[in-house]
């Protein structure tokens, strides 16, 4: 599914808003997804997404799946990741509620940026 001018503003926004912290100097930055679907579509998705490289596929028999993802800190680069995740998503009824920029893969001790939010 594409982004809208607006969700790419967006984007781009929250990335120079997360750049000028300290904590976001570091070359090695991640995204993370939050989706909301059926365990068993979420389990698919998680098989499929560990192939890519993504980590933090555990927990989706709860029906959320927070996978991380590398990224390099360009709006560009990170809308055409997210736009990605999105049409492997949809066809599964997987929702993206929300897109985070992290710090690190590790889950505990990471600091994040919200880069975009979606209205459900």
């Amino acid at each position: 599914m594409t982004l809208d001018a607006a969700q790419h503003s967006k984007i781009e926004q929250e990335l120079a808003v997360s750049l000028e912290k300290p904590d976001f100097s570091s070359a090695s930055l991640w995204l993370t997804y939050y989706l909301n679907g059926a365990p068993t579509a979420l389990r698919e998705l998680a098989g499929t997404l560990g192939k890519h490289g993504y980590v933090n596929l555990d927990g989706w028999e709860s029906g959320f799946l927070y996978p991380k993802q590398p990224c390099i800190p360009k709006s560009d680069d990170i809308a055409r990741k997210i736009e990605d995740l999105r049409s492997v998503c949809e066809p599964r009824s997987i929702e993206m509620l929300h897109v985070d920029l992290d710090t690190s893969s590790n889950v505990g001790g990471s600091a994040f940026q919200t880069l975009i939010e979606f209205a459900h």
